[in-house]
């Protein structure tokens, strides 16, 4: 498994299925929107553990993690246009399975 894999594939994932409004993304040069709703990305890894018995290639690791989306919208709008965008989010990564290079499967819950 690969930390910099997995970043490739949650970025990939949600630029590929969310277009909605500008997205922030860790460590990368961002000009923060002033009257339209953003968002922002950041990735959480966690604690690992082997799930299976032996060594070598056949070792089964399981991280736990979490994909944070914090949305932003302008002030005095209500909250409407900040649920619109959580459910597409949501949407995206709602129990989902994907990759990238050496990420291995990820599979996202709720």
């Amino acid at each position: 498994m690969s930390f910099e894999d997995e970043r490739v594939a949650v970025e990939a994932k949600m630029a590929a299925e969310y277009s909605s409004t500008t997205v922030k993304y860790e460590n990368i040069p961002f000009a923060q929107p002033v009257d339209t709703a953003w968002v922002s990305l950041t990735i959480l890894s966690g604690g690992g553990n082997v799930d299976s018995i032996g060594s070598g290639t056949g070792r089964l690791e399981r991280f736990s993690g979490v994909i944070q989306i914090d949305i932003y919208v302008p002030e005095d709008g209500g909250t409407k246009a900040a649920r619109d965008i959580a459910d597409l989010v949501h949407a995206i990564f709602d129990n989902k399975q994907f990759s990238s290079g050496s990420s291995g499967t990820i599979t996202t819950r709720v």
